[in-house]
């Protein structure tokens, strides 16, 4: 028998302390009134003062006791009825940056690991709003030796992604990590490519042989292109995008073989910050439960000197490719490059 979500909620009050969804504010009004948010309010009436004051103090969690919890208990199923509270997995952690504060204690919402290939700013910037956003470990794999921009990348040794989890972790303590430093990015929830032009060839087709779940974030001269989200077997692949755009241009094939994932990439401050949130968002929809993603999102600058643009388009698998083949063995990804090279 299915408990209702309202008596579910409430029988695991006393491990996880009750909170409003990020983002939410309380208001007090006349009459012991609580009007809660801003864009699509909910006004709570007939409340006592001491119950408008425990409704006020749930925007921080850190400030509800077990006792408030037991004695409130009424309020917080009517909080919970309207869809008000944050609950595990579908919100950051208190002291994140997406609660206000600026800094993370990284614990992490999401029990999971991201790999980022790339330790550039574009990929630092990712990282950081993965972490900010819960994503309990950031993995950095990027052996290039860090820029002598600073004592700590003159060490000797240091790698760019070094440079990356420090500065990540900084600002979320904890959650950035070097791959091969203890771990691996071998066997991540989420790998996410970070690239000029087209990634590592080699790479992708570890991962689609490996059935790991991945995200291109591929820049240009004129801007960043996101996703799809890939999925082996569940959607269009990077070969998909690889035939199609070799159908529209000839000399593809010779670009991204000059390219493979071994070029500076290129994205104004505006653009980094437009993909990071972006790419962070494609993540964490799948983390909490989403499947494959056929759209594509397109961050450029405009000539004109006003902000980033966001396009978005949805792509389609190739019917040349065999991706969605289940009949293809892992290993005969591999020869998938022979169609394009």
């Amino acid at each position: 028998m299915s408990i209702p979500r309202t008596r579910a909620a409430a029988a695991n009050l006393g491990s996880v302390p009750p909170r409003l969804r990020d983002g939410l504010a309380v208001f007090a009004l006349d009459g012991n009134r609580v009007r809660i948010g801003l864009a699509d309010p909910v006004v709570l009436e007939g409340l006592s003062s001491e119950e408008a004051a425990f409704v006020a103090r749930l925007e921080e969690a850190s400030a509800c006791t077990s006792a408030d919890v037991a004695r409130y208990e009424h309020v917080i199923r009517r909080l919970d009825l309207h869809g008000l509270l944050a609950h595990r997995g579908t919100s950051s952690p208190p002291g994140t940056a997406s609660s206000g504060e600026g800094t993370g204690t990284g614990t992490g919402t999401w029990h999971a690991t991201v790999c980022v290939v790339g330790a550039d700013d574009l990929a630092m910037a990712i990282g950081l709003c993965l972490a900010q956003a819960g994503v309990r470990r950031i993995e950095f794999e990027d052996a290039k030796p860090a820029a002598a921009a600073t004592p700590v990348t003159m060490v000797a040794g240091v790698t760019r992604a070094h440079r990356a989890a420090r500065a990540i972790n900084g600002w979320v303590p904890h959650a950035a990590h070097v791959a091969g430093a203890g771990s691996s990015c071998r066997s991540p929830d989420v790998t996410v490519i970070v690239a000029s032009g087209s990634p590592d060839l080699a790479l992708v087709s570890d991962l689609m042989a490996a059935d790991q779940p991945h995200l291109p974030v591929i820049t240009d001269e004129r801007g960043v292109t996101v996703g799809p989200f890939v999925i082996p077997g569940a959607g269009p692949c990077l070969t998909c995008l690889g035939i199609s755009r070799t159908e529209a241009d000839a000399d593809w094939p010779l670009v991204a073989l000059q390219c493979n994932g071994s070029r500076p990439t290129h994205a104004s401050a505006a653009v980094r910050a437009l993909t990071a949130g972006v790419a962070c968002d494609s993540v964490v929809r799948f983390l909490d439960g989403g499947g494959s993603d056929a759209r594509q999102w397109r961050a450029e600058s405009r000539t004109n000197g006003d902000g980033p643009r966001l396009t978005e388009r949805v792509v389609r698998t190739h019917p040349s490719c065999r991706c969605s083949n289940p009949l293809v063995r892992g290993d005969d990804l591999e020869d998938q490059q022979a169609i394009l090279f």
